[in-house]
């Protein structure tokens, strides 16, 4: 959740996420090393932006070393309004 919570906050304006859109952790693993590895998704007014996800490798005192994939920058949903009447 501490990784989320930087990316949420500290990086969103870097990673031009929409004031929408949330980040959920899919998977975290730890290396012998001590090295943090954890992958989210991400999610636009709830729903799963598919196939768009990043992984994060957080050094073992804590500092983020690397940040690989790709988010929806500034995702905006098309309006579904109908624009027709049933006439």
């Amino acid at each position: 959740e501490d990784v989320v919570q930087v990316l949420q906050t500290t990086l969103r304006s870097t990673l031009r996420l929409s004031p929408q859109d949330s980040l959920t952790v899919r998977q975290t693993s730890r290396d012998a090393q001590g090295r943090l590895y954890v992958r989210v998704q991400q999610r636009h007014q709830g729903l799963l932006v598919l196939h768009k996800e990043v992984a994060v490798q957080v050094d073992a005192d804590g500092a983020f070393n690397t940040l690989l994939g790709e988010l929806v920058p500034n995702l905006r949903l098309v309006e579904t309004a109908p624009a027709l009447t049933a006439d």
